[in-house]
């Protein structure tokens, strides 16, 4: 009996801990990924508010 559960602990051991493992990589690199937009968004606000605007040039025509 004792050796019965051993063998199904080892037989869905190994695919139990990759998928977690899966898992907890996958959930991971989305909070990952969620801090690097929302660092992004608040740098490119700010330039967006701290950039002074370019004044337009005035358009001389010449004959020469």
């Amino acid at each position: 009996m004792k050796s019965s559960i051993l063998n199904k602990m080892r037989e869905w051991g190994f695919p139990v801990i990759v998928i977690a493992a899966w898992f907890l990589g996958f959930a991971y690199t989305l909070v990952r990924l969620g801090d690097a937009h929302r660092a992004h968004s608040a740098a490119a606000a700010a330039a967006q508010v701290s950039a002074p605007p370019v004044p337009v040039t005035p358009y001389v025509a010449s004959a020469e």
